[in-house]
């Protein structure tokens, strides 16, 4: 099935989903969403977006004043994802005009200065990368996910750098405190990461673990369970060899008597032995 457009109902990240499919798993924010939502979702914001920019925006202003009307509507309405898209035009078109679009831009790009949804970014930009190497066999390490974060950081603050100097107005001080407290958080997020790893390998190998005592605890089992199989035969043939034995008076014990007591119990274990117990 062709991919068609989306948007999660949770973090409004614009998404690719095949529409046979009932539900899948948001890549920004992990959350599960119905796919037929996120696709009516996506239409009716594309749809707002278009009227927007089809008759409130309109009527002979440039496209940086359309751009920035919509962007600046859009972040007021809390959908920073469309938010951003905008202002990243601006940004790219027009980034001298005004630095408040620049400030603004990463207020979108971090969901009102969340320090929680960039780490969550970084986390699951990690997690999507298809790591296939022996020295990560659970995924993402938690030092990949802290490269990760420092790429956010390095490109928040490579937006900051755009930023004339003498510039100050409150989103701009909002912005500076931000990846301000995003680098002090940093090793705190560095140890929660390495918390979850240590538990995500501590859960894999105690279930090896389990997995190992119950295949051991089967291999006893089945020596157990062919050693009877083996040692109650032989027993029945000596006793009942013995039996006939003392029927047949003591002058009667001969080579079969031998054979029957001693000999077959002998090959009937020698023969288990090879078939069973192994």
């Amino acid at each position: 099935m062709p991919l068609i457009k989306a948007q999660c109902t949770n973090c409004n990240g614009l998404l690719q989903v095949d529409s046979s499919k009932d539900a899948a798993i948001c890549p920004y924010c992990g959350t599960p969403y119905i796919v037929e939502k996120a696709i009516n979702n996506f239409n009716a914001t594309n749809n707002i977006t278009y009227q927007i920019q089809n008759a409130s925006f309109t009527g002979g202003d440039s496209e940086y004043i359309r751009i920035k009307k919509l962007a600046d509507y859009l972040i007021k309405g809390g959908d920073y994802v469309q938010a951003f898209h905008n202002y990243t035009l601006l940004f790219d078109r027009y980034r001298n005009i005004n630095p408040e679009n620049t400030v603004l831009m990463i207020k979108a790009y971090s969901y009102n200065y969340s320090v929680e949804h960039i780490k969550n970014k970084a986390s699951s930009k990690a997690d999507s990368f298809p790591w296939a190497s022996d020295d990560r066999p659970y995924g993402a390490t938690a030092a990949d996910k802290s490269c990760y974060l420092m790429k956010e950081i390095d490109e928040i603050n490579s937006w900051l750098k755009w930023i004339p100097n003498g510039y100050n107005s409150a989103e701009y001080y909002n912005a500076v405190s931000f990846i301000t407290k995003l680098i002090q958080a940093k090793t705190t997020i560095q140890q929660e990461w390495e918390d979850e790893e240590n538990l995500k390998k501590k859960a894999i190998e105690d279930e090896r673990e389990k997995r190992h005592r119950e295949i051991e605890k089967s291999y006893w089992n089945h020596k157990r369970d062919s050693a009877l199989r083996l040692i109650i035969p032989v027993i029945i043939l000596i006793i009942v060899g013995f039996i006939c034995t003392i029927g047949a008076g003591e002058d009667a014990l001969c080579f079969d008597s031998f054979l029957l007591m001693i000999v077959v119990p002998f090959g009937i274990w020698l023969y288990g032995s090879n078939k069973f117990w192994w």
